[in-house]
């Protein structure tokens, strides 16, 4: 029986537009045979395999069998594994393995076997009903087809696309599960819950990696990392000489104000608030998040700005306890993790973090030992190689993969030039997908900015969800805030489906509310 999407309002109390949550998304059975025999199959494959002893088909038929097993379980198990791979199991594998990028193609693949999944799902169901489809949809297909089409001029090598692909397409699948309704508003809020369990969990991973990985750096052999502020990425990934910390201590800011909403009307213990609070602070004071300084308090002015404008005495009192947390905190770290620089042979421009922004923001930075670029070099870099004069190399880049260095394939730009081309996701955006792709990737997440905004403010829709959709509109600014900040978005799977879930939270509320439930601007007087 085709699964009801409960898109149409109904008559509540008062008059007021609700919506019916009965939509029911229960797992289809009538494909489960096959896989059960496959499963059965498999099984009997592995008994001679490790009786002959070929254990080199040992991997690939194991990854078969979980891959049979999770095709037959209900999808929400198969979301919430997803979402556990990601934010947790393949960064710290990365980080235990100091930055190498396999662990994450446990994630990657799973992203490419929910697409199958998915797919299954809709056929069995046998459901014909037409969703809505975000607004936000259309700049991503453009941008998808910018990727697809750029690659296919620059006659990007097979197996380097292949590569390159699991970054720009296999995690998004998670977005069509949600924004096709295939799972149930009860597994929507599992998801954020399971999120903000894991926002707890940065906290003793963020202490054993300070006190203890740090402590044995000595031991490493690598000599690659120096300061213990260094090797705190929290589970995320990244490598003991640093990580994506910035979009790390973003999250914890974001899930720690959501915290502090949904226990103050009742919808979470407040322990919980104060656990997500302890695990922000300890990871922002132990990793040394510079951005910080100016993420914080644009983050709190998206989420709060009109209840502080209601009331002008909070306003006040906000921007004072903000004003002193920014001019005290970039002290308090001279005080904790700058003191003893003087000690290791580093002068005072080393030590100072004014010092530190302005080498970032140098136009004309370059570490010629590295490779790196500063954040501003890397635009004014690119804009010298294309610009007016390759006028289509700057509008639609040389496809997706070419900036990317790795064991298996490198990217055309990594053998012509001599810097790192993919530090940021501004530059490596602009290198593969050109101007336009760019411009549809920015475009793409102010839309679902926007729209997420406007469903907080639908009465129908229940108030958790309201109060997670508000959040991940300030969220979502903050992606493009730190969009020449590192690469974490494109090349880290936590990262990635960290942001798909909040895109894929506004896409399912989209596909359910009747465009009536939106609220109406006011006629002008």
């Amino acid at each position: 029986m085709a699964a009801k999407m409960a898109a149409l309002p109904g008559k509540g109390r008062g008059g007021t537009l609700t919506m019916s949550l009965a939509y029911s998304a229960k797992t289809p059975s009538n494909y489960r045979l096959p896989l059960m025999l496959m499963a059965g199959f498999s099984a009997i494959i592995l008994g001679l395999i490790i009786a002959t002893e070929l254990r080199v088909l040992l991997i690939p038929l194991v990854g078969v069998i979980v891959a049979i097993f999770l095709l037959m379980v209900p999808m929400e198990w198969v979301v919430l594994f997803q979402v556990s791979l990601s934010l947790v199991v393949a960064g710290f594998a990365t980080y235990l393995a100091n930055g190498s990028a396999e662990p994450q193609w446990v994630a990657y693949l799973m992203g490419w076997m929910l697409y199958a999944r998915l797919i299954l799902h809709q056929v069995s169901a046998g459901n014909t009903d037409r969703v809505r489809i975000a607004n936000f949809l259309i700049p991503l297909s453009v941008f998808f087809l910018i990727v697809m089409a750029s690659t296919a001029i620059a006659r990007t090598p097979i197996f380097q696309a292949f590569v390159a692909s699991k970054e720009y397409l296999s995690l998004w699948s998670l977005l069509l599960i949600f924004s096709t309704l295939s799972v149930t508003h009860d597994t929507v809020q599992k998801v954020w819950k399971l999120v903000l369990i894991i926002a707890v969990l940065q906290l003793p991973v963020t202490l054993y990696q300070y006190f203890f990985v740090y402590s044995t750096k000595g031991d490493s052999g690598t000599g690659s990392w120096l300061w213990a502020w260094d090797a705190v990425s929290g589970t995320f990934g990244g490598s003991k000489a640093g990580g994506p910390q910035g979009y790390v201590a973003a999250f914890l800011i974001v899930h720690a104000l959501l915290a502090f909403e949904l226990a103050r009307h009742k919808l979470l213990a407040d322990w919980w608030f104060w656990a997500i609070t302890a695990s922000c602070l300890v990871f922002i004071v132990l990793a040394e998040v510079k951005v910080v300084v100016g993420l914080l308090p644009i983050m709190f002015g998206l989420m709060y700005w009109r209840e502080l404008i209601r009331h002008p005495l909070a306003l006040l009192c906000s921007l004072l306890g903000l004003a002193f947390f920014v001019a005290a905190l970039p002290k308090f770290y001279e005080l904790i993790h700058y003191s003893n620089l003087g000690q290791l042979g580093f002068t005072s421009t080393q030590t100072d973090t004014v010092k530190m922004l302005e080498e970032w923001f140098d136009p004309y930075w370059k570490n010629q030992v590295t490779g790196e670029l500063g954040r501003i070099t890397q635009f004014t870099y690119w804009w010298r190689y294309n610009g007016w004069h390759d006028w289509y190399h700057t509008l639609l880049g040389y496809g997706m993969g070419s900036t990317q260095g790795g064991r298996f394939a490198k990217g055309v730009l990594v053998l012509q030039y001599a810097y790192t081309l993919d530090g940021t996701v501004t530059s490596t955006l602009l290198w593969e997908t050109g101007l336009l792709g760019t411009l549809s990737y920015v475009a793409m997440l102010l839309v679902a900015s926007r729209l997420s905004a406007k469903l907080a403010r639908v009465d129908g829709i229940p108030l958790f969800d309201r109060i997670v959709l508000r959040m991940n509109s300030a969220g979502l600014v903050v992606f493009i805030l730190l969009i020449s900040y590192n690469a974490a978005p494109i090349r880290v799977p936590s990262v990635q489906v960290w942001m798909i879930l909040m895109l894929g939270h506004a896409a399912y509320w989209y596909a359910k509310t009747d465009p009536r439930c939106f609220p109406q601007r006011k006629a002008a007087e």
